[in-house]
This record gives structure tokens, C-alpha cells and sequence, in this order.
């Protein structure tokens, strides 16, 4: 299938004519490579790794790897040089676009290959449900007057919400490594005047939950028990009223505090 000291020899049938390659060349199957993913159609994530997988036939050892966010206008090297093993991992920018494709090129030959469609890459945000679930803790418990609110409210237009995909940066909010799941939201002490949202309770993934050392007033609802995930719950400190509802047995993965004694009141 495959030689590097091939030569053609041509004769005369009818005479003593004869010629043959002045040197070696090589035979060999066709050099060619084909991206299967991303191929189009996919949506990719910063933050979140995505293997680039290709296929290939041919005598192919090292590849170069590229991607665009213009529908191929224009190209930046994800790697100048790697192994021809058909994946490599890559972690895509930081960056929300609609245009994007790969390209593998053999960095020895001419084969190469795109994308047949145009994939995303998009920023990671937490879903609508939880978004709005944070907006609604703001607006009961008037946030625009809470001590600290960094990053909540739009630079430059305060009437607005900063944009999805932020919300990783709000204060007293952590969320996942991948900034799409809502694990924390610590707002101790921060001034919160109002009644605890049942919208809250849709973050049903929320480990911990801090509201502490605030003017909340109102009742703790049955929703609360939708939080099975609950870790850490700290509501001391408020003006909460009424019974606790009977969901709370449904928080068994509470920890113990041993810092301090957590209460309700």
C-alpha cells in the first residue's frame, strides 16, 4: 500500500527504446482528513472541555487544528502541530458566536477539511428558572437597598439586571465550576427587607442557603422542602413567623453547625 522507492519504466515493444524514472518517487494511499465533531449543528460551552475528533486515511503523523468564529473568514490556531490520533481536547474561548467551524489540516501534505456546518460557542448561564429566581430574591426583599449588590444590576443602567451568564458574579451567589447550576446564595447581614419569594425554592440544586442576620418577615413555606440538596440553611437573625412546615424532614442532607446555634426566629 505504501512505497517510497517506486520508478515507471517505459519500453519500446517493437525496438531496443527504453526509459525509466530518473529517481525514486513514492505511492501511497491518498492523503485525506475528514472532522466528524464539531460538524455543525452542536453548541459548545467555555468552561466546559470538547473533544475535536477527525478521521483520516493516508500517510498523515502530524496535524495542525484551527477554529473561526466567522463562518470562516478568519482562522485562530488551536494547536500548530499535534498528533494525528484523531481527538484532541480543546476548551473553547470565552465567547458567545454563531459562526464557528473547525479546520485540521496535515501540516506535511494538502489534506485538509472543515466543518460541514457551522456549530456555537456560548457563554454558560444558569437556566431562566433560577435567573428568575434570584431576580425575585431581589425584588421582595429590596434589593436595590441591600448593603452590598455588586454585579446584580447592569453597568452602566441600574434599571436593568446584569445579563445572563453573569450571574456567577453576583454577589452572595456561587454557582457550578461551569457557572450554569446556582449552588449558593450567602446574602448574611445584607440588609434584606421583605418576604422570602417561594421562586426561591425553584433553585432546587441550591447547597447552601443564607439568609441570616436580615429583616425578613413572613412565613417559611412547604416549598422549602423542594430543596433536597440543602447542605447549609441559616434564616436566624430575621422576623420570620408562623409554624415550620412539616417539608422540612425532607432536607436530610443538612449538616450540623457547630459554630453557632441555627434557628428560625
Amino acid at each position: 500500500d505504501y512505497s517510497t522507492n517506486c520508478r515507471v519504466q517505459v519500453s519500446d515493444v517493437n525496438g531496443p527504446a527504453t526509459d525509466k524514472s530518473y529517481a525514486p518517487f513514492t505511492i501511497g494511499l491518498m492523503r485525506s482528513i475528514t472532522v466528524t465533531s464539531p460538524n455543525g449543528g452542536e453548541t459548545l460551552h467555555y468552561l466546559t472541555q470538547a473533544d475535536i475528533t477527525w478521521a483520516s486515511t493516508g500517510n498523515i503523523t502530524r496535524v495542525k487544528i484551527e477554529y473561526s468564529t466567522d463562518n470562516g473568514v478568519s482562522w485562530q490556531t488551536i494547536t500548530d502541530d499535534t498528533y494525528n490520533d484523531g481527538v484532541h481536547a480543546w476548551s473553547p474561548p470565552e465567547l458567545n458566536a454563531v459562526g464557528c467551524l473547525i479546520r485540521i489540516t496535515d501540516i506535511n501534505g494538502f489534506a485538509l477539511d472543515v466543518s460541514d456546518t457551522v456549530f456555537a460557542i456560548a457563554i454558560p448561564t444558569v437556566s431562566q428558572v433560577e435567573r428568575d429566581a434570584l431576580i425575585a430574591l431581589y425584588n421582595s426583599t429590596d434589593g436595590d437597598n441591600w448593603t452590598y449588590k455588586w454585579n446584580w444590576r447592569k453597568p452602566g443602567d441600574p434599571t436593568r439586571f446584569n445579563d445572563p451568564g453573569t450571574e456567577y458574579s453576583w454577589y452572595g451567589v456561587t454557582t457550578s465550576f461551569d457557572r450554569q447550576k446556582v449552588e449558593k446564595v450567602k446574602l448574611v447581614n445584607n440588609n434584606l427587607v421583605g418576604t422570602i419569594p417561594v421562586e426561591l425554592y425553584n433553585i432546587v440544586g441550591l447547597k447552601e442557603l443564607e439568609l441570616n442576620g436580615n429583616m425578613l418577615t413572613g412565613s417559611i413555606v412547604p416549598e422549602i422542602g423542594d430543596l433536597t440538596q440543602l447542605t447549609r440553611l441559616k434564616l436566624q437573625g430575621n422576623a420570620l413567623t408562623g409554624d415550620l412546615p412539616a417539608t422540612l424532614v425532607n432536607l436530610v442532607n443538612i449538616q450540623p453547625d457547630t459554630s453557632e446555634t441555627d434557628s428560625f426566629d
